[in-house]
């Protein structure tokens, strides 16, 4: 490609706005090696080793009108584009891991990430696309080893159900819901060693139950992560929960949050707030349905009674 980096930028968008006037549902095709160059940006980050990754830099609610499912994630980062991620890379810069040049570059792609604030309050998205990852082929982070990392991503409803979340090693500050990733333990021996502040809404977690007390005081796989639909079995033993008690406090935000809501607690499913509006509201409905019924039995009987005097007297 001939455009140097704000070329890159300007066509990026160039064609965020145009794609405006696409149509919901509608996947446009862009040139898969232009694609790939809009996409990531490259960084050899030690030449001596000529190791490199690639950084997700143009991302954000607009790519679901783009036609994803040929575009190769192999060298990926899902992390350093993070808070967590800056850390690592600091690390590695210091450990002479990382190249000064190639610091710097990463460092202002990092602030002009942050400076997004269409991607708040994820640094990556790819919601709502029909990309296709092999996480296997992802960049595998320094000190990881083998195991992979995700961070400020927002995957939401891309489809991750040929996965189980057990392939990776943590997952923070990231979206997984309506994905279908699979979930086979939550046993930590077996399964990702910890998802803090991970939105798993609608993710299949049926064949488990877990006590709240646990829960709330980060005992489980779940750090403070939404649960909403699905399917958790909750056990809740109030004595658990002293009065005005720190884990009390936790566990009320989490309900008022919709974290538990299509969670069933001590057997009981748990409604979100529209769904309690709508419970309230259809009872409401139909005690007037059964009222009015009451009143016109009511006052059909005496009009019966009264019809059948009269035509006893005529008689």
């Amino acid at each position: 490609m001939i455009l140097n980096r704000n070329g890159r930028d300007e066509l990026r968008k160039t064609i965020a706005y145009q794609l405006n006037i696409v149509p919901d549902g509608q996947k446009v095709h862009i040139n898969q090696e232009l694609l790939n160059e809009l996409l990531f940006e490259t960084i050899v980050y030690n030449k001596e080793t000529k190791g490199f990754f690639k950084l997700p830099v143009w991302s954000g609610s607009f790519l679901k009108k783009i036609d994803l499912s040929d575009v190769c994630f192999d060298q990926v980062s899902w992390l350093l584009l993070s808070e967590s991620g800056k850390a690592t890379a600091e690390q590695a810069f210091k450990d002479m891991d990382f190249d000064e040049d190639a610091y710097r570059v990463y460092t202002e792609i990092v602030k002009k990430i942050e400076s997004n604030e269409q991607l708040k309050p994820y640094y990556v998205d790819y919601s709502n696309t029909n990309a296709r990852i092999d996480f296997s082929k992802s960049f595998t982070e320094w000190f990881l080893e083998d195991e992979y990392f995700i961070s400020g991503v927002n995957f939401y409803g891309v489809d991750l159900s040929y996965l189980d979340i057990s392939f990776f090693y943590a997952i923070e500050d990231s979206n997984l819901g309506n994905t279908g990733i699979k979930v086979a333990s939550l046993d930590e021996r077996e399964s990702c060693q910890e998802l803090i502040r991970v939105s798993l809404e609608n993710i299949d977690l049926s064949p488990f139950t877990l006590d709240a007390h646990s829960i709330v005081n980060h005992e489980t796989l779940f750090n403070e992560c939404n649960l909403a639909g699905t399917k958790l079995n909750i056990t809740y033993h109030p004595d658990d929960f002293p009065l005005n008690s720190e884990e009390r406090i936790l566990l009320a935000h989490m309900i008022k949050k919709g974290y538990f809501n299509g969670c069933y607690i001590n057997g009981k499913i748990i409604h979100s707030l529209e769904e309690r509006k709508k419970i309230a509201t259809e009872k409401e409905e139909e005690y007037h349905k059964l009222k009015e019924n009451i009143i016109t039995e009511v006052k059909n009987d005496i009009l019966e009674q009264v019809i059948l005097t009269r035509a006893k007297k005529q008689s």
